[in-house]
């Protein structure tokens, strides 16, 4: 036996196992990753290009295809299958397994079957990529938001240690029930989402797909040519000892959060990251003026007021310094009092269970249309206000029966996760804020009028406000939008008719007139109709009535007039239920 040597040939091969094979990159690490807008949208416009290209490579493979599908299709016109034919056809392609095989498959038992049965059936081409592309929109948004979660987790945790991407997993339902506000909803079936994802595979655009089971859903990854990741350090880019910490919101940290470095501990971001809700981040309020003196150091909206002093020179001034002398005194504007008017979140969700609020009449619109408008208050601020005003209103719909504190707290949580923000982080604009304000009251209107007529009992009130619950069955409050559209459709409608009707109108007066002045000259009579319509007054009183009988309550009527009537019939409205009711006595 010759003992083993190693010769030259031997450690060539060697060599050649071990450093001949190209060295796959390695991923990208990143230690806070995230997709803002503009990433998605080089996202997009990357897939884009590249089912471009795809489509490009299919339509060249299926050239001949066509020609010969021209050919049948003539065939087909002079000689037209007999419905015996058909049926052999699609026993054949169920029995063959061809539904859904692949087109060279396909083909060669398709030119079979003709060949045997003197048929004309058409090939199939390279499928192209079309609808797959919206499906895709909807991946990149959805991974964007797991992205975030994801670095709200790390951040809650202190984790600050690079890392690859996560994989996208999800399911077809979560897909397809995905709902966020400024993105229009995926209007795919769960079977069509599935056959989307894997040609997405197929065309490269996805990579790494894995399916985890029916229950559980899948996961894929992105092509690192396709996908556009931002990476953010905040210990680099932002100073957060200067930062103003923002007591808020009270779910996941946002890209608003993540961008600006206002996240500095454990408890900023997540509600239930502390034991006690009465220490949790959405249970304290922001620092709010008290009376009429603003301190230097209060920080109104984001932005402090004032300059910070340093008190080491305040203290070589003299002994007089105190913070009564220095304080500056001004009269608080519109936006302070209504900064003033948000209260501690956790304290007004128990007022909530108490019935406190159940007759509650929001802030005036004009007021909350001015602040929109030319305010100071911040995105922030304003939007925290009306997501008070509006759980005190929704209130009414469980009057006597009332839903527990922690259920009106989990209801916060999910307005401050779902709406008024972006799928980015991005709050909305103060008006856009204060449409969805006003579109919500009507809907909690529409169903307390709903309840009245059935005599209904709603839902818990963190199960109701769910953004899940969007069919009639589940009975959600977010169903009602479809209402509120209709409505608005209804009122576009009405408004074109009397449009049309007025104009109508004004032609016949002018055709009256014409006519009279022909007939009697300048003593024409003012032309018009015998119709006349309700005044202001007259409205109310009939209002008032309806009132007296009790067919409605005050709030109803308050909210009527405040609504439909002029200025004066609202402040003289006691004056003119005395004299109504006056009348009532005198008829009986």
């Amino acid at each position: 036996m010759t003992p083993f040597t190693n010769s030259p040939s031997q450690i060539g091969s060697l060599i050649h196992q071990n450093f001949a094979t190209p060295q796959q990159k390695s991923p990208k690490v990143y230690r806070y990753a995230y997709l803002d807008k503009e990433a998605i949208n080089a996202t997009i416009q990357n897939a884009m290009r590249a089912a471009n290209e795809f489509n490009k490579a299919q339509k060249e493979k299926s050239s001949s295809i066509i020609k010969i599908n021209q050919h049948l299709r003539k065939a087909a016109k002079d000689q037209k299958h007999t419905i015996k034919q058909r049926v052999l056809h699609k026993e054949f392609i169920a029995a063959e397994g061809l539904r859904t095989a692949d087109p060279e498959t396909y083909n060669s038992a398709m030119l079979k079957f003709n060949r045997n049965h003197s048929t004309n059936f058409l090939m199939r081409e390279w499928p192209t990529l079309k609808n797959e592309l919206a499906t895709f929109n909807h991946l990149v948004i959805f991974f964007a938001a797991q992205v975030r979660d994801n670095n709200a987790r790390k951040m809650n945790a202190g984790v600050s240690t690079t890392g690859i991407l996560p994989r996208l997993r999800t399911n077809s339902e979560s897909l397809r029930r995905y709902k966020v506000e400024g993105v229009p909803q995926c209007r795919f079936k769960n079977e069509a989402i599935l056959r989307h994802v894997h040609a997405l595979v197929e065309a490269g655009i996805l990579v790494n797909y894995k399916n985890h089971g029916p229950n559980v859903g899948f996961s894929v990854e992105f092509s690192p040519e396709i996908l556009e990741v931002k990476d953010h350090d905040p210990a680099k880019s932002q100073n957060t000892a200067k930062q103003i910490v923002t007591k808020s919101k009270t779910c996941k940290a946002g890209y608003s959060g993540l961008v600006t470095g206002t996240v500095l501990n454990n408890h900023e971001n997540k509600g239930d990251a502390s034991p006690s809700p009465e220490i949790r981040i959405g249970a304290s309020a922001p620092d709010l003026p008290h009376k009429n003196t603003y301190q230097t150091t209060y920080k109104n909206n984001n932005k402090t007021t004032g300059s910070v002093t340093n008190p080491q020179e305040q203290a070589n001034r003299g002994a007089d310094f105190s913070p009564e002398k220095n304080a500056v005194h001004r009269k608080p504007t519109e936006s302070d009092k209504l900064t003033a008017q948000i209260r501690d979140q956790w304290q007004l969700c128990k007022e909530l269970e108490a019935d406190h609020h159940t007759q509650h009449i929001p802030i005036d619109g004009r007021i909350l249309e001015k602040e929109a408008q030319n305010g100071t208050m911040s995105q922030q601020f304003f939007r925290m206000l009306l997501f008070q005003e509006f759980m005190k209103y929704i209130s009414r719909l469980k009057l006597g029966n009332q839903s527990a504190a922690g259920a009106f707290f989990n209801a916060f949580e999910e307005l401050f996760d779902k709406k008024m923000i972006t799928f980015t982080g991005k709050y909305f604009t103060k008006t856009a804020m204060l449409d969805e304000f006003h579109k919500w009251i009507w809907m909690v209107d529409c169903a307390e009028r709903w309840g009245k007529k059935r005599n209904w009992d709603f839902l818990y009130i963190n199960d109701y406000l769910d953004t899940a619950r969007r069919d009639a069955k589940e009975m959600g409050f977010w169903y009602l939008e479809k209402q509120w559209n209709a409505n608005e459709r209804k009122k576009a409608t009405r408004k074109a008719k009397r449009k049309a009707n007025q104009e109508a109108h004004g032609k016949r007066k002018i055709k009256i007139k014409a006519e009279r002045l022909e007939k009697y000259g300048l003593r024409s009579i003012k032309p018009g109709t015998n119709s006349r319509a309700r005044t202001d007054y007259e409205k109310a009183r009939m209002a008032v009535r309806r009132f007296l009988k009790k067919e409605i309550q005050f709030d109803e009527l308050y909210r009527y007039c405040q609504a439909n009537l002029n200025e004066t019939i609202v402040t003289g409205l006691e004056n003119l239920i005395a004299s109504e009711r006056k009348n009532l006595t005198l008829k009986k």
